[in-house]
């Protein structure tokens, strides 16, 4: 939708995600406004607010437009955990390139993977990858974590 102050519609894909044991995992992916910081904030209140009514353990990741620091990060952060800052293996830097194009604006990560406080984050990883001769798969870096779920048979049905 668009809303707000937004300039662009804006999207979040949730998927419930299951395994062959019974065991569930619920991912928020979003790309929140970048210019419009009311959107990008109330947008965010509304995935977190969503992502609070399941019981099961949950992912919200994607390209938030905002640093570690920022109302939409502090906004998040008070219920969920950042894998980057958590992990005992954590990769560190840039993750928005514009296609190589690095920019010194752009120096610290908006891109990230948030867990609910259930799940344990082991490593985290910016993945600078290009295809070949300078070209890329998207204008950002993947970003990846390996979590763990401590408790995972409390969601077998």
């Amino acid at each position: 939708s668009k809303g707000w102050d937004a300039d662009y519609h804006r999207i979040c894909v949730r998927a419930l995600l299951s395994s062959c044991y019974g065991v569930y995992l619920n991912v928020f992916n979003t790309h929140l406004e970048w210019a419009g910081e009311t959107a990008r904030n109330k947008g965010l209140e509304l995935i977190v607010n969503r992502a609070r009514d399941v019981d099961y353990p949950t992912l919200i990741c994607g390209d938030f437009n905002a640093v570690q620091g920022s109302d939409t990060y502090d906004l998040i952060s008070k219920s969920f955990f950042d894998a980057a800052r958590y992990a005992p293996k954590s990769d560190s830097g840039w993750t928005a390139h514009d296609w190589g194009l690095f920019d010194p604006a752009w120096s610290k990560p908006i891109d990230f993977i948030f867990s609910s406080k259930d799940l344990r984050a082991l490593e985290y990883d910016i993945l600078q990858d290009e295809i070949s001769d300078g070209v890329y798969y998207s204008d950002h870096y993947a970003v990846v974590a390996k979590l763990r779920h401590d408790y995972a048979l409390k969601y077998v049905r």
